[in-house]
């Protein structure tokens, strides 16, 4: 396997109408450049397929973890600041 030299990491949630375009895309744009690379597609949780729509486009997926829970967060600052 070819060493990797750019990885074009692209954010998802529920993108199916468009994300093997985008995907097509970013591969072409690989390939234009002579640039040995790989796209990346960081799902938020998608529940419309577009996991499987960017692994038949040719990205790789890997599910994203939310961080934080801004709302949670909030919600407890109030209740801890009363």
């Amino acid at each position: 396997m070819a060493e990797i030299e750019l990885s074009v990491v692209m954010p998802c949630l529920n993108e199916a109408d468009t994300v093997a375009a985008c995907v097509h895309k970013g591969l072409e744009g690989l390939k234009a450049a002579n640039c040995k690379g790989e796209i990346i597609l960081a799902d938020n949780g998608s529940t419309d397929g577009s996991q499987q729509l960017a692994k038949k486009a040719g990205a790789r997926v890997v599910a994203v973890r939310k961080y934080r829970d801004w709302e949670t967060d909030r919600k407890s600052t109030r209740l801890n600041s009363s």
